[in-house]
């Protein structure tokens, strides 16, 4: 595990407002807290592209299916509203 830590050559924008506000170093609590974090591996990695992309074939599919739907009830509204404004006495 690496960590990197850079000077800035101006101030910026919006500066950290935090509970590690005015910390100076690298605390035991840090240290403990960066070591149990877990990354994923590469396996993880391509397992969790491969739901996103079964989720994104899922969605095409959905959206598909609305390209049609929806202009296809919006023709039935108005033709319901045509035919209660042409029977209406």
């Amino acid at each position: 595990m690496t960590a990197q830590f850079f000077k800035l050559s101006e101030p910026v924008a919006q500066p950290y407002e935090g509970p590690r506000q005015g910390q100076t170093g690298i605390t035991n609590q840090d240290i403990q807290e960066l070591t149990q974090t877990e990354a994923l591996t590469l396996g993880g990695v391509v397992k969790t592209l491969g739901a996103l992309a079964a989720d994104m074939r899922e969605l095409k599919g959905s959206v598909g299916r609305l390209s049609w739907i929806v202009p296809a009830l919006v023709g039935f509204g108005i033709a319901v509203i045509a035919v209660m404004v042409a029977i209406k006495p």
